[in-house]
């Protein structure tokens, strides 16, 4: 019994040892030798759990570019084509894939891994306090036939000149005003001396080029208060490394781009080498997330605004299973001045993207008397906006 109470009083003793860490109130000199070995060997397990830490973190870290890299190769050798994209690719119009993040994995899925690309990719690089305060919404994927077959026209180029190994693409962000997206994906970019080419800010620190970022933030910087970013399959084929500004410089002698002396900046000379792949839409996380907070919460943000006549004069016709059914989203429509359109008379086909891509007589009919089809979003941005806003930015 007293070998017992031995025991149990010396591990009284390391508990409390062992718990107080470095705020002991004795000096490490004034320690007794069993006191002293008990805070060695605290301060080394202490050091083995951290290093455990560090290892695991390291490994998810590689895990996650693994499968980055993974996804990165699919997309290059083009084995991840959407429902929808073959066709697509052989009209003469962009079409833009809606992309939302699910909850449910389903394997094989083309819509989801282009989503967790595009997702991954915006969080991988994302810096500071924006990595836990940004949330990615949605994502459009963009197919633009021509600029499609522009960009491997000359990947093909630069297997031939410089080899294989450089005509593999990077992932890149662009950041510009909301206004240019939608017609840069339709007709790829412009270039310093491209006829209707702005300059965004100076003339080019690094040469006179397209500029673009692996880092999400700072693109951001480009993008004059707008929630949505370009993500770019680029070719920056052999690289000029600059050392400093070459302000408006051309493309150097024997490279394909340059590189800014931060390596956070990639300008590129030639827009055939350049494929926009993706709308990312983005917001400030206010909450925790949920899978269906995109539609459903514009609809029940539109259905509480106080009616008025945005519509005014404006039939429409909705198509497919959207966030309400049909009969309370018609009556949104009339509180905002709207109506249903009729047989010979409607001026907005309003659909969905699974319904979008189908045989229904309804979007063939739209489509045969060029009626513009837009996405559900419309409606409610329009509403809780208090205008109508651009047909061209919400077409599929």
């Amino acid at each position: 019994m007293k070998t017992r109470l031995v025991h149990m009083k010396k591990d009284i003793k390391k508990d409390n040892l062992l718990s107080s860490g470095m705020s002991l109130i004795k000096k490490f000199s004034q320690m007794s030798e069993i006191e002293r070995k008990e805070l060695i060997q605290r301060a080394v397990e202490e050091k083995i759990r951290l290093q455990q830490e560090l290892e695991d973190a390291k490994k998810i870290v590689a895990e996650k570019d693994k499968e980055l890299s993974q996804l990165q190769k699919q997309l290059n050798n083009g084995l991840l084509m959407l429902e929808g994209e073959k066709e697509a690719l052989a009209k003469d119009t962009t079409t833009y894939f809606p992309l939302y993040p699910e909850r449910a994995y389903k394997e094989g899925s083309a819509s989801q891994i282009h989503f967790r690309l595009a997702e991954s990719q915006f969080y991988r690089l994302l810096t500071g306090d924006a990595s836990a305060t940004i949330r990615v919404l949605k994502v459009d994927y963009v197919v633009s036939p021509k600029v499609v077959k522009n960009f491997r026209q000359c990947q093909e180029k630069l297997k031939k000149t410089r080899g294989e190994s450089f005509s593999y693409p990077i992932l890149g962000f662009h950041g510009t005003d909301q206004k240019n997206i939608r017609p840069i994906c339709e007709n790829g970019f412009k270039a310093p001396g491209d006829k209707g080419f702005k300059h965004k800010t100076d003339s080019g620190w690094y040469g006179a080029g397209v500029y673009f970022s692996e880092f999400t933030k700072y693109s951001m910087a480009y993008i004059s208060g707008c929630t949505e970013i370009m993500l770019c399959q680029i070719l920056p084929g052999k690289v000029y490394m600059c050392s400093g500004l070459i302000t408006g410089a051309s493309l150097k002698d024997g490279y394909d781009s340059h590189m800014s002396p931060c390596k956070k900046e990639v300008v590129i000379f030639d827009t055939a080498a350049i494929l926009p792949c993706y709308i990312i839409y983005f917001e400030q996380a206010v909450g925790e997330f949920s899978y269906t907070e995109t539609i459903l919460q514009l609809y029940k943000q539109a259905a509480v605004q106080k009616p008025s006549k945005i519509f005014k004069g404006t039939s429409f016709t909705l198509f497919g299973k959207m966030a309400a059914t049909q009969a309370p989203l018609y009556t949104l429509l009339s509180n905002h001045g709207g109506k249903k359109g009729t047989k010979g008379k409607v001026d907005i086909l309003i659909t969905t993207a699974d319904d979008i891509n189908g045989t229904s007589k309804v979007i063939l009919e739209a489509k045969k008397q060029n009626v513009p089809i837009l996405k559900e979003e419309y409606l409610y941005q329009c509403i809780i906006q208090k205008k109508q806003l651009p047909l061209n930015d919400y077409k599929f």
